[in-house]
């Protein structure tokens, strides 16, 4: 059950020894599959008997429960997405959804089928917007192995990689599913066990109060306006691309040269939040993230609101990371639309956030608490995008030869 888009960009067509080059129809059975009716978008169940697969991105769009339209005698196919170019291998009985799906079946005696998937997954594919591709990909030729053997392990390899992938990106969904139910439960319920009262907020511990952001506020600006640049000469300075899901993003750091009395209001300090105040999406109004000195001596730029807290009263983590989650609602509809078309948020609507405040020893257990699920979040995430690195890597390097199915195991 794979699927991805035939966008793959492989310009040589160098053949390597015991490979064949073949135009893209020689790969097909000469009677191909017989279509039967599909189901019409507004037709799909959300459960059913047969799942429905369509040229979306997703592998199963929806459910049906006509056993009649189902192809269950000539499996596995391979499924091509006209408009989205997106190759689907379905090895299980399905149903076909709405239009624009190409139903393609290997002939067994040329080509093993999922390694004639990953091969049209490594094709260069130019789109054409929503129009069709299937006339593009009938133009392609297709170098494969001669040996059938040799064309199995290849697709196993790759089958046993994504196969890696898709569960390690199902661990980093499942982890911030996680991270989301444990955060609610810290900002309501808290850690030993006190009766609730109802707040502002919501239900919180007896012993927790609710305060405004800026009882707590030691300092709240917005940043610098003067032109930046990506080459490194001055000083970092953190921009709206740098706050990204929760954390300081260093892919595109930019710098400015100031002076020593221009950089001093806009200077960063170690636990400083920093609030986006304007975005073309309203749910990303108002996403934060905490300074923790890295880039060292960074500045920040105005379309950002950097709020300093008092910390004797309130642990900078715990509040970005109330803000962030349970809090985050207050934010969202405090935004205001501008003639441009975006939103906007301003200081004044940050000072009057409501959080709770429970004792500072209690706000550094949750803390601690909150650290370890990003930890783990973070880690899952790093595999998954070296899984994914390897993959594109061996489809690449299998597809074109260059990496031969000795070379490597297919348990790797």
């Amino acid at each position: 059950m794979q699927q991805s888009q035939g966008v793959r960009n492989r310009a040589s067509t160098d053949v390597p020894d015991g490979w064949t080059l073949r135009p893209f129809d020689e790969y097909l059975e000469p009677k191909g599959t017989a279509r039967l009716p599909s189901v019409p978008q507004n037709q799909y169940l959300p459960r059913g008997r047969f799942p429905v697969v369509d040229q979306g991105a997703s592998m199963i769009a929806g459910y049906t429960d006509d056993e009649t339209i189902v192809h269950r005698d000539d499996l596995p196919l391979i499924v091509f997405g006209d408009h989205t170019r997106i190759f689907k291998f379905v090895d299980f009985p399905f149903a076909t959804g709405a239009d624009g799906t190409k139903l393609l079946k290997a002939d067994p005696e040329t080509v093993d089928p999922q390694f004639l998937y990953y091969a049209f997954r490594n094709l260069e594919i130019p789109s054409l917007g929503y129009s069709r591709h299937y006339s593009k990909l009938r133009e392609k030729q297709i170098a494969a192995p001669c040996a059938l053997d040799e064309q199995r392990a290849i697709a196993r390899v790759l089958a046993t990689i994504e196969d890696r992938r898709d569960a390690e990106a199902k661990r980093v969904s499942s982890l911030h599913s996680l991270g989301a139910a444990t955060m609610a439960k810290l900002f309501g319920d808290g850690l030993r066990g006190e009766p609730l009262k109802q707040t502002a907020v919501g239900e919180l511990p007896a012993s927790w109060e609710v305060i405004r952001l800026e009882d707590v506020l030691e300092k709240m600006n917005y940043g610098t306006s003067v032109r930046c640049s990506l080459d490194p000469v001055g000083r970092p300075v953190l921009r709206i691309p740098n706050v990204v899901n929760e954390w300081i993003d260093k892919t595109e750091i930019k710098y400015a040269d100031l002076s020593e009395a221009g950089g001093t209001a806009v200077a960063l300090e170690p636990g400083d939040l920093l609030f986006v105040r304007t975005n073309g999406q309203r749910k990303y109004t108002g996403r934060s993230a905490l300074y923790r000195g890295d880039p060292p001596d960074s500045l920040f730029a105005s379309y950002l609101i950097r709020a300093r807290l008092r910390h004797e009263s309130i642990l900078p983590e715990f509040a970005q990371a109330f803000l962030s989650s349970t809090g985050r609602s207050q934010i969202t509809s405090a935004t205001k639309p501008t003639a441009d078309g975006k939103f906007n948020i301003d200081t004044q609507v940050l000072k009057a956030l409501l959080l709770p405040l429970p004792p500072l020893e209690e706000q550094g257990q949750i803390v601690e608490v909150i650290r370890k699920l990003v930890a783990s979040e973070k880690a899952a995430e790093a595999a998954s995008r070296g899984w994914k690195t390897l993959f594109e890597a061996m489809l690449n390097g299998l597809m074109s030869g260059r990496v031969r199915s000795g070379e490597t195991r297919a348990d790797a």
